[in-house]
Formats: structure tokens, C-alpha cells, sequence
């Protein structure tokens, strides 16, 4: 399995060889899932009404993939909208549903809200390759008795 250069919690886990402001901003944004509406946040377990549903559907993990503004480059609405598009659909394969609109919010705003999809159930390895083909810096996870955790896929 493709592995993330780091799995992150907090600040202090990450390389000094990443840019720190950056993952602070990673670190410190709102992923929103929008149905069912959940805030999620990195270094902290999912709410327990989030982790009784996925229970109930038998999920042992998620993640939190966007193809918008690869590589922390602002793309054109239009071209998001295309990438996200493409991204739902090399999604399909790996869940048992299709995956659920979200969000990515930054905490103070500096940086435009992007959508995303919310996968429950997506393989790990699954996660981090899509990541790496839709040039993203990193992902989100978590797994059945863990903390939400931020996945740096850049080097």
C-alpha cells in the first residue's frame, strides 16, 4: 500500500521538512459532512451520534477527499466542479453507496471553503492513492477506535 509521508494529530507530529503554516491551516479547518450534518474536526474522535450511524451500517473507517485546487493552487469553479465530478465517480468502485457531499471550511476563512466527499468505508490504500492522483496534499481519516487524523501526502 501507497503510505502518506506523515499522519498527523497535531502541529508538533509533523516533519520540519513540511510547511508548518500550512498544515496548521489543515490542522485547524472544519470538514462538514452535510447529510448527515457532522463537523469534523483532526485530532479529536467523531461525535457519538456519527460514530452510532456508522456503526449501524457496519463502517470502520472514513475519509474526507477533494480534487479541488490541487496542490493548494486556486482552480475556476468550473474546473473544480469537473475534478470533483471525476473524483465521485473513481470513488464508486470502492463504496457500498455513493459518498456524501462535504465540506472543508477554513477555521478563519483564509482560504475558500472546498467541497469535498465524505467516504465511509473507503479502504485506506484506496484513500491515499486517490489523494495522490487528484494531487492533493493530504486527506483526512479515521478508523473504528481512533482519532480523526490528517494524512500528508506531499513530500
Amino acid at each position: 500500500m501507497s503510505k502518506p509521508v506523515a499522519v498527523l494529530k497535531r502541529l508538533e507530529d509533523s516533519p520540519r521538512t513540511l510547511d508548518r503554516r500550512l498544515v496548521a491551516a489543515y490542522l485547524r479547518s472544519i470538514y462538514r459532512i452535510l447529510d448527515p450534518p457532522f463537523d469534523i474536526r483532526i485530532g479529536a474522535s467523531p461525535p457519538l451520534d456519527l460514530k452510532q450511524w456508522l456503526l449501524e451500517r457496519s463502517f470502520q473507517s472514513f475519509a474526507f477527499l477533494t480534487a479541488e485546487n490541487p496542490a493548494s493552487r486556486i482552480l475556476s469553479k468550473s474546473e473544480n466542479a469537473l475534478r470533483q465530478e471525476v473524483l465521485r465517480t473513481n470513488l464508486l468502485p470502492f463504496l457500498p453507496n455513493d459518498p456524501y457531499p462535504a465540506i472543508h471550511l477554513s477555521e478563519n476563512s483564509d482560504w475558500p471553503a472546498e467541497k469535498s466527499w465524505w467516504a465511509p468505508g473507503l479502504p485506506a490504500e484506496q484513500a491515499v492513492d486517490l489523494g495522490r492522483r487528484f494531487e492533493q496534499n493530504a486527506l483526512v481519516f479515521w478508523r473504528q477506535g481512533g482519532e480523526v487524523e490528517l494524512w500528508w501526502l506531499k513530500e
